[in-house]
């Protein structure tokens, strides 16, 4: 038999309901949901990240994705400019900001643990990524650079767990 686990998530709340307060959360870890269902339901996990501004990865992490036997999750990162207040055009450019901020890493995981992972090439502070967006408007408004400092040190966490920084030899 096959068990199916659908999750579904939105990033605008945390933007939105918690304007008046520091940054309480990273916004629901679907990561940890999923892994949380494979030890239930004892399947392999496989996860990867994909992004819609590099659409030969994401069609190599689909096809890769199709070829693996047990769960898939599969996490697109698709800007939507109206929930999130951005042009239309700046569409994939926000999504590559959001990679080369570190908010967003590309990678892949099997069974938990890293497989592998996109190095960032340029890396920008999150506040590039975060002023295309008016959902953000607050974090960058006078008084709140303690929300994005908590952005920015989320976004350094990422490039330190996931390598995504690297020296050339």
């Amino acid at each position: 038999r096959r068990v199916l686990l659908l999750v579904a998530m939105t990033l605008i709340a945390p933007a939105t309901l918690f304007a008046d307060r520091l940054w309480p959360t990273q916004g629901f870890d679907v990561e940890v949901a999923a892994a949380a269902a494979a030890v239930l339901f004892a399947l392999v996990l496989f996860r990867m990240y994909g992004l819609v501004a590099n659409l030969r990865d994401l069609e190599y992490k689909v096809t890769r994705a199709m070829e693996f036997r047990g769960a898939r999750y599969l996490h697109i990162h698709v800007p939507c400019p109206l929930g999130w207040g951005s042009a239309p055009a700046d569409t994939i450019r926000i999504a590559r900001l959001a990679v080369e901020s570190g908010l967003f890493p590309l990678f892949e995981a099997i069974n938990g643990e890293i497989a592998s992972s996109t190095p960032i090439r340029r890396r920008v502070p999150v506040g590039e990524y975060l002023k295309l967006q008016k959902r953000f408007a607050h974090v960058l408004a006078p008084g709140g650079e303690a929300r994005l400092a908590h952005i920015q040190a989320i976004a350094d966490r990422n490039v330190v767990r996931f390598d995504l920084v690297r020296e050339s030899a």
